[in-house]
């Protein structure tokens, strides 16, 4: 019966610790893009990925800003359809998107952070 409830609460807490842990979330959408556009996250110390799923290649650039000084971090600018970084730090701060570009794609295309 030990057994059996150890391996009940160890599956639990492992649940909710892969939960917490791994997450994407979507923080600015849009069909029709401009130069300049795009979008920030919330502030947080978890995140460590930031993409852009666009729905045509066109060029973007996706970066961390941080809380203190507002400076750019793990910056990249391209034109792949999942245009993406990461900054593997535990300082506060947002995941941010922007189009270089006039676009229309016709389906939206997406940026995302992970925790």
């Amino acid at each position: 019966m030990r057994r059996l409830i150890c391996a009940i609460a160890i599956f639990v807490v492992t649940m909710f610790a892969s939960n917490a842990w791994a997450g994407s979330v979507p923080y600015y959408s849009s069909k029709w893009w401009t130069p300049g556009m795009g979008g920030s996250s919330a502030f947080s110390s978890s995140w460590w990925q930031s993409g852009f799923a666009k729905a045509g290649g066109f060029d973007t650039t996706v970066t961390f800003i941080d809380n203190t000084g507002y400076n750019w971090h793990a910056t990249v600018r391209g034109w792949a359809t999942w245009q993406h970084t990461h900054w593997l730090s535990s300082d506060v701060k947002k995941a941010h998107c922007r189009s270089n570009v006039s676009f229309n794609g016709g389906i939206s295309s997406t940026c995302v952070a992970s925790n």
